[in-house]
């Protein structure tokens, strides 16, 4: 699948990148929430039959990034690289 082939840095920009466009329909106006749906039923669809896994992808490598960027911050703070 195409979305584990992202680096977790790729994965964190590109769902910054679609909650900044979700973003951009203000809230309570008609057909905001109906319309994001829509959106991402299509964005997951077409990376195959199972749109879950899409998601279940995109999270994985987030969490990735997350634990990257925690290590970058302890390593710097405490001068220590053995954190698992």
């Amino acid at each position: 699948m195409v979305l584990y082939g992202l680096t977790p840095l790729a994965a964190e920009l590109l769902t910054s990148r679609l909650e900044q466009e979700v973003d951009t329909t203000p809230p309570g106006e008609a057909g905001a929430v109906d319309d994001d749906e829509r959106f991402y039923r299509i964005f997951y669809g077409a990376f195959g039959n199972d749109p879950d896994e899409a998601l279940r992808a995109l999270v994985h490598n987030k969490e990735r990034f997350a634990a990257d960027a925690m290590r970058a911050v302890t390593t710097a703070l405490l001068g220590r690289r053995d954190f698992a």
